[in-house]
């Protein structure tokens, strides 16, 4: 029954909205005032949007009407500013309210300083009424807002935000699940899942026809084959358009192919599970995965990826090193680490990070993790070593042994390079490889690099695993 629905969804909302202004002092730069009136305006439009929904009786609307007018009661009558009474609205009204739904409820990265204390998570577990499985829907949203905030107790008022679209959007994508076929049941099924665990429609992991793909052009050797860029005729979704019945997409846009040339079992399983972890992490700090396609002439796979217009880190350091600022380095330097905080935060770690592996945006400040063929969880520990030895940890050279601390001491060696413009070693043979890391050697550090970056990128490579820090201090 929607009315249900939509009553638990209320409840979080109405109960998120008391505490966050319970919170006022923690709004800056906006004050109260102007995050009450963006609250609003995103209330008129959510009320538009079920007043004109096809999908409900005009009972359960007007039940849906009758929790908003009990919810403004009571907050009027306790004091609190009215925020549930802008739901009569003019064309040019609405147009404004959308404006500023983009304004208000839709802010830059720096999002954690403004909602500091909106601690969502305890308001879930006070709301005894909510089903089990309403909770880990909107629990499941989490992960779409690590960039706004470092504190997974603070998501919950975003996830809410795009959460009452997600119902909508599952009907639309099974609407497509008989309009195409990759030829193989296994990634048939592979991508119908992860349309369905999508949080939004830009999210969806899409089977793209080769004939949507033009201009391609070879790059390079992947671990697995070729990768090869290409521009994608129709593009990603954005949105659905509800008169129309159909998504509305972006542009033509470049994309990149990775191609698993190799058929045989092994490669296609490793190929598969690149895939999976791809669509596993969906963050917009990893370069994203936006389906898969096949090669018609050949029946080669290929990931249609993100294109990063600034190629990977070691060629941009040769062109872009010496006109860097300080403060262009340490933008990067974040950047990197949150997308490597991504991948550990499912769990994951990537086994195979080096310069190639980093590639860079047209903004020079924001770095992207790629090739997640070797990620795995913490408890796969795969036979052999892989990877460019200078980011190699000494525990996974001698021992084989991978976790999140090999990680950090790739990443140690990765930031080593950002500042000296140069890949670790670069002037040492293979023979003196295991010499190097038995005397615990280490890159000399730049001159004029500040002692605290010194400081943190030695305990990142440090030759016990357990002095390195987390990905999180």
């Amino acid at each position: 029954m929607a009315t249900n629905k939509w009553k638990y969804v209320f409840k979080i909302f109405d109960e998120t909205i008391s505490y966050a202004a319970s919170q006022k002092a923690q709004y800056s730069p906006y004050s109260l005032d102007e995050y009450l009136k963006g609250v609003q305006c995103f209330i008129g439009c959510f009320m538009l949007e079920i007043v004109g929904n096809k999908e409900l009786t005009e009972y359960e609307k007007k039940c849906c009407l009758a929790i908003f007018e009990v919810l403004e009661k009571e907050r009027t009558e306790s004091g609190h500013i009215s925020i549930f009474d802008s739901y009569e609205l003019t064309k040019d009204e609405k147009v404004m309210c959308q404006q500023l739904f983009v304004k208000f409820l839709r802010p830059p990265l720096n999002t954690h300083q403004i909602f500091s204390e909106i601690r969502t998570s305890s308001i879930v577990t006070a709301s005894k009424s909510i089903p089990e499985d309403v909770v880990n829907k909107y629990l499941s949203l989490l992960s779409e807002h690590d960039e706004l905030t470092e504190n997974e107790k603070q998501k919950l008022y975003f996830a809410f935000l795009s959460g009452h679209e997600l119902d909508k959007e599952e009907k639309n994508l099974k609407k497509l699940f008989g309009s195409w076929s990759s030829g193989n049941n296994d990634i048939d099924n592979f991508i119908q899942e992860c349309q369905l665990s999508c949080a939004t429609s830009e999210r969806v992991v899409e089977w793209i026809p080769h004939s949507e793909l033009v201009n391609i052009k070879y790059i390079c050797n992947g671990s697995f084959g070729e990768v090869y860029k290409a521009t994608w005729n129709n593009g990603t979704i954005r949105n659905w358009n509800s008169n129309k019945g159909e998504f509305i997409r972006h542009e033509k846009q470049d994309v990149a192919l990775k191609i698993l040339v190799k058929r045989d079992k092994g490669f296609f399983s490793a190929f598969f599970k690149e895939v999976k972890n791809y669509a596993k992490i969906q963050s917009d700090n990893i370069v994203p995965l936006y389906g898969v396609t096949q090669f018609p002439d050949t029946g080669y796979y290929a990931m249609v990826l993100g294109y990063c217009e600034g190629g990977n880190l070691q060629d941009y350091l040769k062109v872009n090193h010496s006109s860097d600022t300080l403060k262009d380095k340490l933008r990067q330097i974040r950047s990197l680490c949150i997308s490597l905080q991504h991948i550990h935060k499912k769990n994951l770690v990537h086994k195979d990070l080096h310069d190639h592996n980093v590639l860079v945006e047209n903004e020079k400040h924001f770095f992207r993790i790629t090739d997640l063929g070797l990620s795995g969880s913490i408890s796969d520990q795969e036979q052999g070593v892989y990877g460019i030895w200078q980011f190699i940890a000494p525990e996974v050279y001698y021992h084989k042994e991978y976790s999140m601390k090999s990680d950090i001491y790739s990443l140690g060696m990765l930031l080593w390079e950002i500042f000296a413009g140069c890949r670790p070693f670069s002037n040492v043979s293979c023979d003196e490889i295991s010499s190097i890391l038995i005397s615990n050697d280490r890159p000399k550090m730049p001159s004029g690099l500040p002692k605290t970056i010194q400081e943190m990128i030695q305990r990142c490579w440090d030759h016990e695993a357990s002095k390195r820090p987390s990905i999180d201090e």
